[in-house]
């Protein structure tokens, strides 16, 4: 399993589509803040759309661009031109907004996580970030994921609502494929596990959080000096070599607590670099909110409310 595939699994994300949008006309469609633990993301059919968030950013959409929001925040989807009254909401396979014509498609829907703790795939992404699916290296297979959700979008068969929703699990991990492999420099924790000195690094500590890193090894890895190694990391990922390494421990310290093998504590705490059961337990507060034994009775489901 490759690190991205592990981030995604780690992560626990679930994706589902649950509007279609069809206009020809202008249009204004505001989304409010989206809860803890949601990501909505906006996938571009067909025409040209903007999205403008609370925070100023205005991102222009076209065919095939995927635009994912990790902070979930207020944003509106735009385009001008004459407003023209709305049609009669349908009875197709998503719910339908607009206003009769077809000159712009689009989706929108949500990827969801669970638990307290923010999933390391997230981290350090921009919000929001616009993937052009067709730009890349794979184009010819997201052509192939593009061109199945249209047509169960078209038919509507039995099952098609399964289809979809594995298909929204298959955009992320192609896009963000896509997004590593952008020449022009992918960002967060997937962009800096491509970089040629800091990616060893970081794919040591993923792979091995018990282990006792030091500042000597971890810039070794990276073929660095400990200070340029430090600040390298903190300009690709925004947090000290520390931080992270404390979220990479409680993330999968998560992992293992919701095992159904219901591994002893003081276990736990080993397999995530801890000597004691109480610096762990005192660890894990600090970053959930809630101590380990409780996270483990309540759930995650439970955690979200």
């Amino acid at each position: 399993m490759n690190q991205i595939d592990q981030l995604i699994s780690q992560a626990g994300i679930q994706g589902t589509f649950d509007l279609r949008c069809l206009y020809r006309g202008g249009f204004r469609l505001p989304h409010a803040q989206s809860p803890a633990g949601v990501m909505p993301f906006h996938l571009l059919m067909k025409g040209e759309i903007r999205v403008s968030t609370a925070q100023g950013d205005d991102v222009v959409l076209r065919p095939g661009d995927l635009l994912l929001l990790p902070g979930g925040e207020p944003h509106t989807i735009w385009r001008e031109g004459d407003t023209l009254a709305l049609a009669e909401p349908g009875d197709g396979l998503l719910p339908l907004r607009g206003d009769g014509g077809d000159q712009v498609e689009f989706l929108c829907g949500e990827y969801r996580y669970q638990g307290p703790l923010r999933p390391l795939l997230l981290d350090a992404l921009p919000s929001p970030l616009c993937i052009p699916l067709l730009a890349s290296e794979s184009q010819q297979a997201l052509r192939l994921v593009l061109s199945l959700i249209h047509q169960e979008l078209q038919r509507e068969q039995q099952g098609s609502g399964a289809v979809l929703t594995a298909l929204s699990q298959v955009l992320l991990a192609m896009g963000l494929r896509a997004h590593a492999s952008d020449p022009h420099g992918a960002l967060g924790l997937v962009g800096a596990l491509q970089d040629p000195r800091l990616g060893r690094s970081l794919q040591a500590m993923l792979a091995d959080p018990a282990h006792p890193w030091s500042v000597d090894e971890l810039a070794a890895l990276a073929a660095m000096s400990c200070a340029t190694y430090f600040r390298h990391f903190r300009q690709r990922l925004g947090c000290s070599v520390w931080d992270f390494m404390v979220r990479v421990r409680m993330v999968r310290a998560a992992e293992l607590l919701r095992h159904p093998d219901q591994l002893p504590l003081g276990e736990v705490a080993q397999r995530v670099g801890y000597q004691s059961e109480a610096s762990f337990a005192k660890a894990f507060k600090q970053s959930s909110g809630m101590a380990p034994g409780r996270f483990r009775q309540q759930g995650w489901p439970a955690l979200l409310g």
